[in-house]
């Protein structure tokens, strides 16, 4: 049975205009329910990254980056990443992926400990005149993003709801985002929701020598009486072909 694309766009369409009244109000409950009567440790990080795509039969688009985060006011290495993602256009609307990350986290103790995250996502796009919006939902084995005060193990089965907000400036090379990130642990029994993130940057066109991008956003814990909250500075070059 062929599907309606049409209309599956439309429906597409109507829910991502929902999701834009449901999940931030969501955002902000959770995050100000976290924040009640609690002690919040909080640090500055840097993240930077270099990576590399490659688009095949407009369609297929695979990519390799590395990434390394400094922590403790930026000062030394927390977590060095690598990572393999293949994307599907299956409709301009909608996009397939799976990916695989080696990262190297930093225990307490000061000893590194390897994760291998493998995740899969969906994410469906709609653009209205210059701006373009993108839901993602994900699914990955481990968060190995996790921070260690006070954790003996990341936690596992994660399920991610991404929502972002983009504007393309006329005769500009700049591209301005906000978005917002739920974390959910699919195996807890208490509490669904454990992490926010909150970002806001831009991309920048280099033309044939690819792209920057860079943001600040801001991690916070939820659901403990101790979160942990990070304000985070990333900057990362793309050389797309």
């Amino acid at each position: 049975m062929l599907i309606n694309t049409l209309n599956f766009k439309s429906l597409m369409t109507k829910f991502m205009r929902y999701s834009i009244l449901l999940f931030f109000p969501i955002l902000v409950i959770s995050a100000d329910i976290s924040a009640q009567d609690t002690k919040v440790v909080s640090d500055f990080r840097f993240d930077g990254s270099v990576g590399i795509e490659k688009e095949f039969f407009n369609r297929l688009e695979i990519g390799f980056e590395s990434i390394i985060k400094l922590e403790k006011n930026a000062s030394i290495i927390d977590e060095i990443d690598f990572d393999l993602d293949v994307k599907y256009k299956l409709f301009d609307f909608l996009i397939l992926g799976i990916g695989y990350r080696f990262a190297e986290n930093k225990r307490k103790s000061g000893q590194f400990e390897v994760n291998q995250r493998l995740s899969t996502q969906a994410e469906f796009k709609l653009k209205v005149d210059r701006f373009a919006l993108e839901y993602r939902i994900r699914y990955q084995n481990v968060d190995d993003d996790f921070i260690l005060y006070d954790e003996v193990s990341p936690p596992e089965q994660i399920l991610r709801n991404k929502l972002e907000v983009s504007y393309n400036i006329n005769n500009c090379k700049l591209s301005p985002f906000l978005y917002s990130e739920l974390f959910g642990n699919l195996k807890s029994t208490d509490n669904f929701a454990f992490k926010i993130k909150y970002a806001l940057g831009g991309k920048y066109s280099l033309g044939k020598y690819g792209k920057v991008k860079a943001f600040y956003r801001i991690i916070r814990e939820l659901n403990n009486r101790n979160p942990y909250t990070y304000y985070n500075l990333s900057i990362g070059y793309v050389y797309d072909f």
